[in-house]
């Protein structure tokens, strides 16, 4: 009898000892589920923070590329304005002069000083006849004078009495040696304007 007592007492205390080993292993799932469940929202919070983050970069930096779009706009439209400002000037400029050579006569003036500029032909000629325009081309290379250029004058009368006193005449601070004058042909320019533009139509 007393051998089956302590069997029973061996296998109470074998039992007793696996329920705490259950137990302990329970409790050691318990706080590793908790430990996973913090962790998982820790993560969650990590990636929930880091997509925000994300998302506020990718708006700062498309707010950034809108804002400078903007701005490149704004200096295309303010050159572009200024560019058409420019060509309308231009062609202001250049129909002024058609007109001009279409209403008087146009004079070759060649043999001209690099330094010699429009003004200086507008004082010379404008003191001994009415001249309506005076261009002098330049290089766009050099910016320099080509060494010709063209006045118009009013009355072909005038134009042709100068050109009988002044060609092949040496002019301080005009002329190299002497200038070069005839009546200058029209130019197709000159031609294709004149055909198209009636005369009520000129500025």
């Amino acid at each position: 009898g007393g051998s089956h007592a302590t069997k029973i007492q061996t296998l109470m205390d074998e039992k007793g000892r696996t329920i705490d080993k259950i137990k302990m292993e329970r409790q050691c799932l318990k706080d590793a589920t908790i430990f996973y469940k913090i962790k998982a929202a820790e993560y969650k919070e990590f990636t929930q923070a880091k997509e925000g983050y994300q998302r506020k970069v990718e708006r700062l930096k498309y707010e950034s590329r809108k804002a400078e779009q903007k701005i490149r706009d704004a200096q295309w439209n303010e050159t572009k304005e200024q560019r058409d400002g420019e060509r309308k000037e231009r062609m202001r400029a250049q129909n002024l002069r058609l007109a001009a050579v279409a209403a008087g006569c146009q004079v070759f003036v060649g043999g001209l000083l690099n330094s010699c500029s429009e003004a200086d032909l507008w004082d010379f000629f404008g003191e001994k006849a009415s001249i309506t325009d005076v261009t002098i081309p330049f290089d766009r290379e050099s910016n320099s004078s080509k060494g010709f250029g063209f006045v118009v004058f009013e009355q072909e009368s005038q134009a042709l009495e100068l050109i009988e006193e002044c060609n092949w005449q040496s002019v301080a601070g005009i002329s190299h040696k002497a200038l070069s004058m005839k009546v200058a042909e029209k130019s197709r320019m000159q031609i294709e304007w004149e055909e198209k533009t009636p005369p009520e139509s000129r500025p």
